[in-house]
């Protein structure tokens, strides 16, 4: 097939499998089995900030049938995972499952079997190149491809370990990735030619035990993280933090905490802040909406009434996409404004399957797109315009 040889390189570099030897700016790559060098930039962060918005819920409704096309990307023969990462490149699209990443075009066609990158978990991000995917073996690493799958870059050493969680995010021309590691959350930049800018940043906070959960945005020039983890004292907490060119901006803000576990799942940025998606604590796991400022402080925490489960967004101009299932198991879509206000119905994505599979989501200039598993383990394509229920 036209992609699947020479991307094959730039996956074993991802690995480091067979030995193969990859290109690195700073450090070995994940290959060689070393750690890349530690830089300079430290800090500490307690946490501060003011949390505000308590409530209420987004009502439910029935849902309804989406008027835009549907495209099987992959047969259930193939006897895929369900796909966690979903991001425009070029007129089509890129994705990661659990093995490995894979291109297709605007309309689900044109795909093949997903590319090896790590059996850890895999990430992909917008890249000035086209895409990039962010893979974890041995140690983290990051490739990239332009649009058609085909290798710009082959993997890079991003730093040592296979870390809970990462997150990346293209700010103009460069891409900040993000990781934590114990007490620790780091950061990296990787300008537009494959170079990194800088020594890795750290900044060390307090008593947590480990990162669990990381999610990012960008705007106006800056990357908002927002991460959630086990801390000391039977507390969960989730913060966000504001960094930009020169490293951290002000101090982290704590934006939830729980007596049980919490994570947030993904963060979006709006013409007016961002939003995130928590799923909360158990029994029974409800997902919520979470709106903050520019500065990182909570504005609004509201349940999604309807959802059992929630696993991603995505943002169009100020309206914000998200994907959920019913707790009977039906995947569904439903598009909000930047405050949380429903613009329509949720969409019915398809018969119901496994209540917690993961749907992923993305937008580009005509609409959204969500990827999902099919109740015959088929994987689904379907495409929908801003407000969810017209054609794109």
């Amino acid at each position: 097939m036209r992609r699947q040889s020479v991307a094959l390189l730039a996956a074993l570099c991802l690995t480091g499998g067979l030995g193969v030897a990859c290109g690195d700016d700073d450090g070995p790559s994940s290959g060689s089995g070393t750690g890349t060098a530690t830089g300079t930039g430290t800090g500490t962060g307690t946490g501060t900030g003011t949390m505000t918005g308590t409530g209420g819920g987004i009502a439910d409704t029935p849902c309804v049938d989406p008027q835009g096309p549907a495209a099987t990307v992959f047969a259930a023969s193939e006897g895929l995972d369900p796909f966690t990462h979903l991001v425009p490149a070029g007129t089509g699209w890129a994705a990661t499952t659990s093995t490995g990443y894979v291109v297709f075009d605007g309309d689900g066609q044109n795909a093949e079997l997903p590319v090896l990158a790590a059996p850890n978990f895999n990430y992909v991000v917008a890249d000035p190149a086209g895409f990039g995917v962010l893979a974890s073996a041995l140690n983290l690493s990051y490739a990239r491809f332009d649009p058609s799958g085909m290798p710009v870059q082959p993997g890079v050493g991003v730093g040592m370990g296979s870390p809970p969680d990462v997150t990346a995010v293209s700010v103009g021309d460069s891409t900040v990735i993000v990781w934590g590691d114990n007490s620790a959350l780091r950061w990296r930049t990787f300008d537009g030619t494959g170079v990194f800018t800088g020594p890795m940043e750290t900044l060390s906070f307090g008593a947590w035990g480990t990162f669990l959960f990381l999610t990012s945005a960008t705007k106006n020039g800056e990357v908002m993280v927002v991460w959630s983890g086990d801390a000391s004292l039977n507390a969960n907490q989730s913060f966000s933090l504001r960094i930009d060119a020169s490293g951290v901006v002000g101090e982290p803000t704590m934006v939830y905490e729980t007596n049980d576990t919490h994570n947030v799942a993904k963060l979006v940025a709006t013409p007016s802040g961002y939003v995130a998606l928590i799923t909360g604590p158990p029994p029974d796991y409800a997902p919520m909406l979470m709106t903050l400022d520019d500065d990182g402080d909570r504005v609004d925490l509201v349940s999604l009434d309807g959802a059992a489960f929630a696993s991603d967004l995505a943002v169009n101009g100020d309206r914000v996409a998200v994907v959920a299932s019913r707790a009977s198991g039906e995947p569904e879509l439903r598009v909000l404004d930047e405050n949380l206000e429903p613009l329509a119905e949720w969409v019915c994505l398809d018969a119901p399957t496994a209540v917690g599979e993961k749907v992923a989501v993305s937008a580009d200039g005509a609409g959204f797109a969500a990827l999902h598993r099919a109740p015959d383990g088929s994987i689904v394509l379907t495409r929908v315009d801003a407000l969810g229920t017209g054609a794109p």
